[in-house]
């Protein structure tokens, strides 16, 4: 699952056949889907691509935002080392069009 290249293409690996019934409910008790969706009948395809669409969501998509959260950012720009070496992030600022707080890119100077 976790080595598909897109969410697509592990939503399409979980719906097919390479990805047994059994399988599909391991998935679903790990990403801690209710009984009722870990037992379904997998005979339905429609069944199937729901599960493999809301598995992809809470495993994959979730799995790949905090790998790239934690690894994909150079160890000199995090905030940490950012701090000890005296340096800090712009202030943040209220965006009027939906009220949410974020910073600019770029480093204080």
């Amino acid at each position: 699952l976790f080595t598909e290249p897109t969410p697509a293409a592990a939503t399409a690996f979980v719906a097919s056949k390479s990805c047994s019934r059994a399988q599909r409910r391991e998935l679903a008790a790990l990403a801690g889907l209710e009984a009722d969706w870990r037992n379904c009948d997998q005979g339905i395809a429609e069944n199937v691509a729901e599960m493999a669409s809301t598995l992809v969501m809470e495993l994959y998509e979730t799995f790949w935002f905090f790998r790239r959260s934690l690894l994909g950012v150079k160890t000199s720009c995090r905030p940490r080392a950012m701090f000890a070496r005296r340096m800090a992030t712009r202030p943040l600022v209220r965006r009027a069009r939906d009220q949410f707080w974020t910073a600019q890119r770029g480093v204080a100077v």
